[in-house]
């Protein structure tokens, strides 16, 4: 999602203000990459957080066995994504909300025919 505004030059909020990765955690932002671009949806194709299960099948893919590194990545990503959930949900809504005003605007007694 945030990749194809990318491309078409669009601006991304979330992206554009989002803090500096100190180096040390550039592999946190690397499996949050990855994990985002495997998201799941749910009704009417809204995006799900990331589950847990998912960041824990990561770490076990990538070896990470420390638990304070578990417990780093658990909680950079769960972070990462709730800004992520946040910035989406109100994409989300802005789209809504302008297709109900487009469907009023097409209808304006809201369906009732007379």
């Amino acid at each position: 999602m945030f990749e194809a505004k990318l491309e078409r030059g669009e601006d991304v909020p979330f992206l554009r203000d989002r803090p500096d990765i100190l180096p040390h955690a550039l592999w946190i932002s690397d499996a949050f990459s990855v994990l985002a671009q495997q998201r799941w949806t749910g009704h009417e194709n809204t995006p799900q957080p990331i589950p847990i299960s998912e960041i824990l099948a990561y770490a076990d893919l990538h070896g990470i066995t420390d638990y304070d590194e578990r417990i780093d990545l658990l909680d950079g990503i769960i972070t990462m994504d709730d800004a992520a959930m946040k910035y989406m949900r109100g994409e989300i809504d802005k789209r809504n909300k302008k297709q109900a005003r487009e469907a009023k605007a097409k209808n304006p007694r809201g369906g009732r025919r007379r």
